[in-house]
């Protein structure tokens, strides 16, 4: 958010958070030639992207789930190539991992995969070539409605919409991508965002082409083709450096430095009053926190809350966030799977299980702890849906609850 569009000539920029917003921000603004300071409450950059080291369990890396970035994250891949990863190319160059695959273990019956392209639907979701049908006219209606599909199909639950459609089976096989997929918890995502990320994934343009490395030639990333993850944990391969690329290009950086609330007179915002109580001074002001953040700061300063698009910070927020439970399982030998690079969704867990192993994408000299051969993370995408063991959603499940739980899965 920012307080007005930048006028001429260099100015003095202060943008609030180091996440992944604001560090673009200040990337772009830099590169116009204006000098920024960026203001940070954590000890370090990322956000919720960034990765860690736990000391006290054999120096493990650590880091909020797994992070996959499909065929239309097109400006995230332009900027990759402005930073650089070392004298060899830059991060896009020298970071990235070549696609994932999905895989969907159901509880019984063999694993399937998207080997066939559109003709493996059927089969990996266990549908009828009838439910099928059915379920890709609805995307289709998604696709195709324009307006109407801002307007009316956001308002509608994805999940609910294709329940009529399809079996009871093949319902929750389908229900249980939402999260791996989309991201979001099939409880609350919208018919207009489970469609236009299906949209985006299969027809966007246009492709990436990637140089060779190790693991084969030349190769290209476009619509249909699989995600692709950074090739080691996100604060080394990416956030580090972008610091220190910022800082060259005469970013100033605080951390531990929260924003209180913002400075608002005769109009317009004067300041950002840290929780310091030290006063931040410049020509313009970026807040680049969490919404709910925002709203939390907007609240101290009740006369700018109620300014223009910022009064819709709270409604943004009265829903509560998405709530998803990382978690980390590492092994003592290696773990191999029969293909390389693959992500599993397990289809019949009510807390939308998915598991990714880091080493099958992370360079062989990424340490993963100490006498750990192999790294998997997992993530809980649902929150609200109580499970079979506990008959607890997994917001309420202790630590120890959700061990049994994965524990009785597995």
């Amino acid at each position: 958010m920012m307080s007005t569009v930048l006028s001429p000539g260099r100015k003095e920029v202060a943008v609030f958070g180091a996440g992944i917003a604001g560090l673009t921000v200040a990337h772009e603004l830099a590169r116009c030639g204006h000098r920024v300071s960026v203001y940070e409450a954590m000890t370090e950059a990322g956000g919720f992207f960034r990765s860690a080291r736990l000391p006290d369990k054999g120096n493990l890396p650590t880091e909020y789930s797994w992070h996959g970035m499909g065929p239309w994250y097109h400006n995230l891949f332009d900027l990759l190539k402005q930073i650089p990863f070392d004298e060899s190319g830059s991060i896009y160059e020298r970071g990235l991992s070549r696609p994932i695959d999905f895989g969907i273990f159901p509880d019984e019956g063999r694993a399937q995969f998207y080997d066939q392209g559109l003709r493996s639907i059927p089969t990996m979701f266990r549908m009828s070539k009838w439910e099928c049908s059915k379920s890709a006219w609805l995307m289709l209606k998604t696709w195709s409605a324009g307006r109407r599909t801002n307007e009316r199909y956001a308002r509608l639950n994805a999940a609910e919409q294709w329940q009529p459609l399809l079996g009871e089976r093949a319902y929750r096989t389908w229900r249980s991508c939402f999260g791996p997929w989309i991201g979001s918890d099939w409880t609350k995502v919208s018919l207009h965002h489970a469609g236009q990320f299906f949209r985006k994934q299969l027809i966007t343009k246009p492709t990436h082409p990637h140089p060779a490395d190790a693991e084969g030639p030349a190769w290209s990333h476009g619509a249909g083709d699989g995600w692709l993850l950074f090739r080691g944990p996100s604060s080394a391969v990416w956030f580090d450096r972008w610091v220190a690329h910022l800082k060259k290009s005469g970013v100033f950086l605080a951390w531990k430095e929260p924003l209180r609330r913002l400075v608002f007179d005769t109009g317009m915002v004067s300041g950002g009053e840290l929780d310091s109580g030290e006063i931040v001074r410049a020509d313009y002001y970026v807040l680049a926190t969490t919404p709910f953040a925002a709203a939390e700061i907007l609240a101290r300063t009740p006369e700018l809350e109620g300014q223009g698009e910022l009064r819709l910070f709270k409604p943004l927020i009265q829903d509560g966030p998405h709530v998803q439970v990382s978690f980390g399982i590492a092994f003592a030998e290696p773990i191999k799977f029969p293909r390389e690079r693959t992500a599993v969704v397990v289809a019949d867990s009510e807390f939308n299980l998915t598991l990714f192993a880091e080493d099958q994408v992370w360079r062989d000299s990424v340490l993963l702890g100490q006498d750990v051969r192999s790294l998997w993370t997992g993530t809980s995408c649902v929150g609200t849906v109580p499970g079979r063991l506990f008959d607890l959603p997994v917001i309420n499940c202790t630590k120890e609850q959700f061990l049994a739980k994965c524990r009785r899965r597995s």
